[in-house]
C-alpha cells in the first residue's frame, strides 16, 4: 500500500532520517519504537511533506508520488495525528467534525455516516460535551477530539504519533477497538513508547535508532528476548 525508498530527511544539515527502505501492506498496523530522537515523528510527518528529500521515492498503492498534484491526491488517503489535537479550540467538537466532514465530502465518497460519527462521539466519552467549546476541554478531552477528527474521513491511511498521550482508560480501549475494526480496510502507523496496548492488534514492529530501521519484527516474533536483543544493540551504537 505504501512503500518508501531511500527515505531521507534532513534539518539543516543533520541528517534525521539515513535511506530508510520500509513498506506499509494493506491491512496492517505497526507500531514505531525507539528512544528519543530516533527520528520517529519525523518518518511520519515526512511521508505528508510534498519535497522530497535526498533521493526519496514514495510510492501509495504501487503508484510513485512525483508531482505536487499527484502528492495532493494522495494526501486525500491519508489523516495524522501529531502531538496537538489539530482541533480549533473556539468550536464545539461537532463544529469541528462538521466542518472537517464537509471538507472532504466533495472529494471522498466512502465517509462515515453521520449517525456512525455520533457513535464514535458516544464510545469515546464526549457525547455530552459535543456541543461545548473545545477551549473548554481537559487535555485528555482534547486528544480524544483530536483522534475523532483524524479519523472520521475514513482514511485507507492512518498515522498516529503518541495517540495515547492525554488518554483515559475509556479512551484508550476505543482506541485499540476502532483500530481493530480499522484494519479490515485500512492501514496504519503508529509512533509509541508503550509497545503493549497495541499488542493485541499490531502486525509488526519496526524499531528505529539514530535514522535507522535497527528491528522489524512481525507480532508472533516479538517477546521479551527479541526486546532485549534490540536494547542491546541499540546500547552498542549509542
Amino acid at each position: 500500500m505504501l512503500k518508501l525508498l531511500n527515505y531521507s530527511r534532513y534539518y539543516g544539515y543533520k541528517k534525521v532520517l539515513n535511506s530508510i527502505n520500509f513498506e506499509l501492506k494493506k491491512n496492517q498496523i505497526v507500531c514505531i519504537l525507539g528512544p528519543n530522537g530516533a527520528g520517529k515523528t519525523t518518518f511520519l510527518e515526512g511521508i505528508l511533506s510534498h519535497h522530497r528529500q535526498g533521493k526519496t521515492e514514495i510510492y501509495f498503492n504501487s503508484k510513485k508520488i512525483q508531482t505536487i498534484q499527484e502528492h495532493y491526491e494522495f494526501l486525500k488517503h491519508i489523516s495524522y495525528l501529531g502531538h496537538e489535537p489539530g482541533v480549533f479550540l473556539d468550536l464545539t467538537l461537532m463544529e469541528n467534525l462538521e466542518y472537517i466532514y464537509d471538507l472532504y465530502k466533495p472529494v471522498k465518497k466512502n465517509l462515515y455516516s453521520k449517525n456512525e460519527i455520533l457513535e464514535f462521539i458516544d464510545r469515546i466519552g464526549l457525547y455530552n460535551r459535543r456541543n461545548d467549546l473545545i477551549r473548554n476541554y481537559s487535555r485528555g478531552m482534547k486528544q480524544r477530539a483530536g483522534l475523532l477528527r483524524s479519523i472520521i474521513t475514513k482514511p485507507e491511511i492512518l498515522l498516529l504519533d503518541e495517540p495515547i498521550t492525554g488518554l483515559d482508560i475509556k479512551g484508550k480501549e476505543f482506541l485499540v477497538e476502532f483500530l481493530d475494526r480499522y484494519k479490515t480496510y485500512g492501514s496504519c502507523l503508529i509512533v509509541t513508547h508503550d509497545d503493549e496496548i497495541f499488542q493485541s492488534i499490531t502486525d509488526r514492529y519496526v524499531y528505529l535508532h539514530k535514522g535507522n530501521i535497527i528491528a522489524d519484527i512481525p507480532n508472533e516474533k516479538y517477546n521479551k528476548q527479541a526486546k532485549e536483543k534490540i536494547y542491546e544493540l541499540m546500547n552498542r551504537f549509542i
